[in-house]
């Protein structure tokens, strides 16, 4: 059994990746509450390994018998909107028109190497999906025997910890690729025994007691791990990162697993849940806006003398994403550029169904 459900999408995994998103976009305010900000602290090496995890989770070797579909369905998905957002906001960013040279060399510098423009670096993750998706396609295949797999996987692992070792860091991103590479294949090879997981998670108290010792043992490998972020491939102590990565991950997915199963009935739980799967359904225009409005929004409360790192800055950064990003930006880019994401036009989502 596949762990997407075969009618439509799979809720807990929804659920999660909303969560996860919403602790990335927290993750870049400055300022956050305390409570907030010990649930984000491990973004650069859970969260962030989590959702590549995820992708590989839900990656369908069968799906494409073709590389040219396979390829086709990516670009439309994560090449393009990186492409078109990257310039999107390197058009939006006022430095280019008051320091036109070096704006566009940064830019130009940040696009070779596979990161995003000076206003919106959280594009990385979608290029870097894109690279580690199709490379893991050949592996799959090219290599049915899994225990190949799993060797290609980490040899990809040991290269890129060796290139943060000696600080080398080549063009197109690849050192973050191959580091990203072993959360996607782990997260495919491991499809079989998360489903069966799903399938036979009777018990709650055994599987929480699990998932919270996974998450202890992922908190004392990050305390002796600190500054480990990914998406610039800074891993600093090689086993603790990938234990730190691995049962965070684990962890999580358990809860939002035991979460689901044990309060879908209840209407409350399910409003939440919904916010969450809603973040997680228009992931990619929250992905791709959320630092630009923070920024424009830090700047327009510096001019009116408004402490922007406060607990009131906060809530008007929140305030002003939740809005944009719900009333204008969602409406916007499904109905305006959906034919260039190859989307149908946005309409709201019916997730009782």
């Amino acid at each position: 059994m596949n762990v997407i459900y075969k009618e439509g999408r799979s809720e807990w995994i929804d659920i999660l990746k909303g969560f996860l998103l919403l602790c990335i976009v927290f993750s870049h305010f400055g300022y956050v509450p305390a409570p907030i900000a010990f649930v984000i602290k491990p973004t650069g090496d859970v969260w962030v390994p989590a959702f590549f995890f995820l992708s590989g989770l839900l990656f369908n070797e069968n799906r494409y018998t073709r590389f040219e579909d396979f390829l086709n369905s990516r670009f439309k998905s994560l090449l393009l909107p990186y492409l078109f957002f990257f310039f999107t906001f390197l058009l939006l960013d006022w430095n280019l028109y008051l320091k036109t040279e070096s704006t566009l060399i940064t830019a130009l510098v940040s696009l070779f190497n596979a990161g995003g423009p000076p206003k919106e670096s959280p594009l990385w993750f979608l290029i870097s999906l894109f690279e580690i998706s199709v490379i893991y396609y050949f592996i799959a295949q090219y290599f049915k025997n899994v225990i190949r797999r799993l060797a290609l996987v980490f040899a990809s692992t040991l290269v890129g910890y060796f290139m943060y070792l000696y600080g080398v860091h080549p063009p197109f991103g690849i050192d973050v690729l191959l580091s990203g590479l072993t959360f996607y294949g782990v997260g495919h090879l491991l499809n079989g025994y998360i489903s069966r997981l799903i399938d036979n998670l009777n018990g709650y108290i055994k599987w929480i007691l699990v998932a919270t010792l996974l998450a202890i043992v992922s908190g004392f490998a990050a305390s002796y791990n600190p500054d480990t972020v990914l998406g610039q491939n800074r891993i600093n102590n090689f086993y603790l990162f990938y234990l730190t990565s691995i049962c965070g991950t684990l962890s999580a997915i358990t809860f939002s697993v035991i979460l689901w199963n044990s309060l879908k009935r209840y209407c409350l739980a399910i409003k939440v849940f919904n916010f969450f799967r809603y973040i997680a359904i228009q992931g990619l225009p929250v992905l791709a806006t959320h630092v630009y409005i923070i920024i424009v929004v830090d700047n327009f409360l510096k001019v009116f003398g408004f402490p922007h790192n406060s607990l009131a800055g906060f809530i008007f950064k929140t305030l002003a994403i939740a809005l944009l990003i719900y009333f204008f930006i969602v409406p916007f880019v499904y109905n305006k550029l959906n034919f260039v994401f190859g989307k149908n036009k946005w309409s709201n989502l019916n997730f009782n169904k």
